[in-house]
């Protein structure tokens, strides 16, 4: 280890690591554990947005296209995936400055919480139409 005095063992140099990390953590709190706007955010807010939007957009257009009542899909669907996708996104900014704060690093980001465009579609074909149209068979 260049730089280092020959008496400080590296058990002697990782301790004292850890425990200026210790003191950086409590001294912290949960919302300043992270910087708010890092260079690329924009980026990635559009990209996720925009990717979310789209996949939403489409299986509510394909939910339209075979008779599913507007009324749900704009009244119930639509407003239930706005509140999961807020409330998902909201977790994961939580996960991600509670672990900036136990970690004391900086470099941490949350993972973008968003609609799996294959799930989705797999939902829909799978379980959503052949629901609705049982149903319409019943109402006969």
């Amino acid at each position: 280890m260049d730089g280092v005095p020959p008496h400080h063992s590296y058990a002697t140099l990782v301790r004292n690591a850890d425990q200026n990390n210790d003191d950086l953590r409590r001294s912290r709190s949960l919302f300043f554990s992270l910087p708010w706007f890092q260079k690329g955010d924009i980026d990635a807010y559009t990209a996720v947005t925009s990717n979310n939007m789209a996949t939403m957009l489409v299986c509510l257009q394909t939910l339209l296209s075979v008779g599913f009542p507007s009324e749900i899909v704009y009244g119930k669907i639509s407003p239930g995936i706005g509140m999961s996708m807020a409330f998902g996104s909201i977790f994961y900014m939580f996960q991600a400055l509670f672990y900036a704060r136990s970690s004391g690093r900086t470099d941490i980001c949350a993972q973008p919480f968003g609609i799996n465009t294959p799930g989705a579609f797999a939902f829909i074909s799978s379980i959503i139409l052949p629901v609705y149209l049982k149903k319409l068979e019943y109402d006969d």
